[in-house]
């Protein structure tokens, strides 16, 4: 009965009671899948266990491996049998020849050979020895596989599995990876014909039944010749790949997993030092003495300053970049969300400010010429389009500080064209209009000025006390934050004596307060000051470093030119619903005549074509921690490898379902700390209390945002706690939120720290309105927008 039992659940449910059992048409294409397959799995797992085997000798275990098992679902004596012939016949060769000693021995050394991780020994590493073990490593893999495709066929456990395996194999850089992607495409059509049969049957109430195994058949007769014709966007014979935007769009997605998983850090690599006007590194300060050989060529008819690199974070010495930049295509419609952020694209709102808007900005075109190879494409003010004369626009990219780059360093020196939307501040009555369109702004919704208001506002405690006074004393009678940014821009510009030899600054003193005090030097004195003046004074501030132009031949011609003497350093402050605009305290003259110290190019064409000089400046120093300064001659890159093809393969067949799963799986996981689990994490990364109140404060706004309850332009911290207190419900088991955020009033009005317990109550409050989260939205809504969504 029980051998029945086992013929019938091998051969598909057919009854063998006094009637020769039909063949399973469908077993051919199962034995085929589970063959590919197994080929594709072994191809990764075994050399993972040390086990030098190719494709091809994957395949051919494998085959050994189903032929075995295969027999012995047939019939249950064959097996069994086969193993005791095998054996008795051995015995019996060994014994006739007079080898029992040496086969005894050879297998006691088989053993030990095994035992000792099969290194190089002869005899067995040239002979069957090796094969054994590979047979013996592949037959679990191979059976369980067999096990799946006869009874257990479920499509998305395969496309896991799938997904895991190569992930594995493109970290470990297998040199089989493309083919064991393929087999995977291949067996995972051919069940997604068996899964659709399936489901057209139980849609048909189990009234009719497609022919699943003809189904499965045309499929695995189809997916090579689908997996075939992929060669003809593949690789070319020089290793490009022919459809440049299938490539791109690959390198977006593995972008995305980048900087959503651990960060990237996306540059041009520009710095002031390039042009001499860094001589201390990381540190700023000291006399200069830049040169004028030429960097840039610019035809305009709008002169503006050109940035190259931004910073967000001072540290009394020198600038840095806090956090992960990212690294965005600038053409890319995945990256369209971080383009209107990173060039404040969107602001200010149209419907509101249109008329506004126009008054005080333009659109400026440019082409400009780089003299000098290098990766950074200098620009400014809102982007709108970049076209490169040498290469594809799709090789342009950008990161969250607005800074435009290529991936690599060009072959020649490049030539792009630029257009973009700047803050005209030469226009007339720029000052009041723009006044007029910051308080209309107000009223918008900038999502971006939280983030931007917590990066852009910090100031070390390096800073002397007389600077706050100093800061408070120039905006006293400022009614606007607009009034403000003017007033510091204004009174640097006053008191301050430009000079390229301010001397070395005092070792060990914050850089802002030496300047404050002696109050000379060059730009990148007065930008730094102002962007910490500004910070002082509330403003969301940054510091910027590029190129001004000066114009070549007469006033009334369109050709300006950058030379390391014109590398210039100026801020950015961040105004509510409007977005960047540019302060320059040293007072940037385009129009003042360009310095020279090597003879003026005539219109005379050259004999020659002079070559290009190879000028190539070197990549930004990375740190290796991004909250800590960049230090001083690391020589680390920040241009990304080129994608390989297992790259693409990668992408296209696993990232989606892979990154879906870890975004869930991380989702879960942050969404359902514990408070003491919450805390602890706050306090590994943010050692600082004021920043572990202001992650737990943000935390608190983004939660209740989901209750319906929005911090709006008019409301203060404690306005806006005492709304919440009134809207939660009253038997919640903590403090109110007007207690709960109390340290964090204090922290930022009253330069207080929080202490320890503050920073867990707060935790212990973010945990209790996440269950309420839960009970408000149910299991659906909250699955939806808040794990899989976030808003």
């Amino acid at each position: 009965m029980w051998r029945a039992r086992w013929q019938r659940w091998n051969e598909g449910g057919v009854s063998v009671n006094g009637e020769k059992p039909k063949f399973d048409t469908s077993l051919i294409v199962e034995l085929i899948c589970c063959l590919l397959g197994g080929c594709a799995l072994c191809s990764a797992i075994l050399p993972a266990l040390g086990q030098e085997v190719g494709m091809l000798e994957c395949l051919l275990f494998i085959a050994v491996d189903l032929s075995l098992i295969f027999l012995l679902t047939r019939r249950w004596w064959i097996f069994p049998a086969l193993i005791a012939i095998l054996a008795l016949g051995g015995m019996g060769i060994s014994a006739l020849l007079q080898m029992k000693e040496a086969v005894l021995e050879y297998i006691d050394g088989f053993i030990e050979w095994y035992n000792a991780a099969y290194p190089y020994t002869l005899p067995y590493s040239e002979n069957g020895s090796r094969f054994l073990v590979h047979l013996a490593f592949s037959f679990p893999v191979t059976l369980i596989l067999y096990l799946y495709f006869r009874r257990f066929p479920f499509l998305p456990a395969w496309a896991v599995v799938s997904a895991g395996v190569l992930v594995w194999m493109y970290l470990a850089k297998s040199p089989y990876f493309l083919g064991a992607a393929a087999l995977m495409l291949i067996v995972f059509l051919v069940l997604l014909a068996r899964t659709n049969a399936g489901s057209i049957h139980r849609k048909l109430g189990g009234k009719g039944k497609l022919p699943s195994a003809a189904m499965q058949l045309t499929a695995l007769a189809l997916a090579p010749l689908a997996v075939l014709f992929s060669v003809a966007i593949g690789p070319k014979t020089d290793g490009a790949w022919k459809s440049k935007g299938l490539v791109n769009f690959i390198q977006d997605v593995q972008d995305v997993f980048s900087f959503y998983g651990d960060g990237s850090y996306g540059s041009g690599g520009f710095d002031l030092g390039y042009s001499g006007l860094a001589p201390n590194g990381f540190a700023l300060g000291g006399d200069v003495e830049p040169d004028n050989r030429t960097i840039l060529r610019v035809k305009t008819a709008t002169p503006i300053l050109l940035a190259g690199a931004v910073y967000d974070t001072y540290d009394g010495r020198g600038w840095y970049d806090s956090a992960a930049l990212g690294r965005f295509r600038f053409t890319s419609l995945l990256w369209r969300g971080k383009r209107r952020e990173a060039f404040s694209v969107d602001k200010p709102s149209a419907r509101k400010t249109a008329g506004l808007y126009g008054k005080v900005s333009r659109v400026v075109s440019m082409e400009v010429s780089m003299t000098v190879r290098h990766r950074s494409l200098f620009s400014n003010g809102k982007v709108e389009r970049v076209e490169l004369d040498f290469s594809d626009d799709s090789d342009v990219y950008f990161n969250s500080q607005g800074e435009l780059y290529l991936t690599e360093v060009p072959a020649l020196a490049q030539k792009y064209t630029l257009r973009t939307r700047v803050y005209a501040r030469d226009r007339e009555f720029f000052n009041d209009y723009m006044g007029q369109l910051i308080r209309l702004s107000a009223y918008t919704k900038d999502a971006e000025y939280g983030e931007i208001e917590r990066v852009c506002t910090a100031v070390p405690e390096t800073v002397e006390p007389f600077v706050y006074e100093l800061a408070e004393e120039i905006t006293r009678y400022c009614p606007t934050d607009f009034d403000k940014a003017l007033a510091i821009e204004a009174w640097l510009s006053e008191n301050c004596s430009y000079t390229r030899n301010p001397g070395t600054p005092e070792e060990g003193r914050d850089f802002v307060s030496a300047f404050l005090e002696e109050r000379e030097g060059y730009c990148t004195y007065y930008a730094t000051a102002m962007t910490i003046l500004a910070r002082i004074a509330g403003l969301p501030a940054r510091y910027v470093t590029g190129y001004g132009l000066k114009q070549e031949g007469a006033r009334t011609t369109e050709s300006f030119v950058a030379t390391n003497a014109t590398a210039h350093a100026w801020t950015q402050i961040y105004f509510y619903g409007v977005g960047w605009v540019d302060f320059d305290p040293s007072q940037w003259e385009f129009y003042a005549p360009v310095e020279r110290d090597e003879p003026v190019v005539t219109e005379t064409k050259p004999e020659k074509t002079p070559e290009i000089p190879d000028l190539r400046m070197p990549d930004l120093p990375q740190p290796n921690d991004l909250r800590e300064p960049v230090k001083s001659g690391s020589t680390a890159s920040s241009a990304p490898k080129k994608t390989g093809t297992w790259t693409v393969v990668l992408i296209i067949l696993c990232c989606d379902l892979g990154a879906l799963l870890i975004f869930l799986l991380v989702r879960f996981v942050l969404l359902f700390f514990r408070s003491e689990s919450f805390y602890r994490r706050v306090t590994r990364r943010y050692p600082d209390l004021r920043d572990r109140a202001d992650v737990c404060y943000r935390r608190i706004l983004k939660q209740l945002v989901f209750l319906g309850l929005e911090m709006e332009p008019a409301d203060t911290i404690r306005s806006f706690c005492a709304r919440v207190d009134g809207a939660l419900s009253p038997e919640k088991p903590h403090e109110t939120m007007a207690e709960v955020c109390e340290p964090v009033l204090l922290s930022r009005f009253a330069m207080r720290k929080p202490r320890e317990g503050d920073i867990r109550r707060m935790c212990d409050f973010c945990l209790w309105l996440e269950g309420e989260l839960r009970r408000a939205m149910g299991v659906r809504r909250y699955i939806v927008r808040r794990m899989i969504l976030g808003k």
